[in-house]
């Protein structure tokens, strides 16, 4: 899970790890691009749509094209307070900076592009930015990936042992 802390010195709300945001992006459009292989016309009247905590797939809303769309917020943001768990104030402060309370979605086009957009990672973190940069989320480097502190100067480092 994203820490959601900022006032404590860790991550803001809207300050999401790079390597996880592609890779459940690429995770939800994979599970949508395997029902719309199974069945296209099906996958346009689903009973629940693919999603995760951040994303969503879909068809129609204002174009006929499937689509998918970045929640207003984290997802368990979202829950509780449709669960009323967290009051609009709480709820507003937890969004995304540019979108508000709404969902930011692109419309992909027809099946084919689906399924052809899944199996393309580079297109994957190309839209994966475009939604960041859409939403106001700042994708930064994942704590694990930080390269390791370089030696303090004057002390040698230890050799290789052959």
């Amino acid at each position: 899970m994203t820490h959601l802390a900022g006032e404590d010195g860790g991550w803001k709300y809207y300050e999401v790890p790079r390597s996880e945001f592609y890779e459940e992006l690429g995770a939800v459009l994979a599970e949508f691009s395997d029902l719309l292989l199974e069945d296209p016309q099906g996958a346009r009247k689903l009973d629940q749509d693919p999603y995760n905590d951040w994303f969503y797939c879909g068809y129609g809303g204002d174009e006929d094209s499937f689509r998918v769309s970045l929640w207003p917020a984290y997802l368990p943001v979202v829950e509780a307070y449709e669960e009323q768990q967290i009051d609009e104030a709480e709820f507003r402060s937890q969004c995304w900076p540019k979108t508000g309370m709404l969902p930011v979605t692109i419309h992909l086009g027809a099946a084919d592009a689906v399924i052809e957009l899944a199996e393309d990672e580079l297109a994957i973190q190309e839209l994966a930015n475009s939604f960041a940069d859409f939403a106001g989320i700042q994708l930064v480097d994942d704590w694990d990936d930080t390269p390791p502190a370089e030696s303090a100067p004057g002390v040698p480092e230890e050799p290789a042992h052959e």
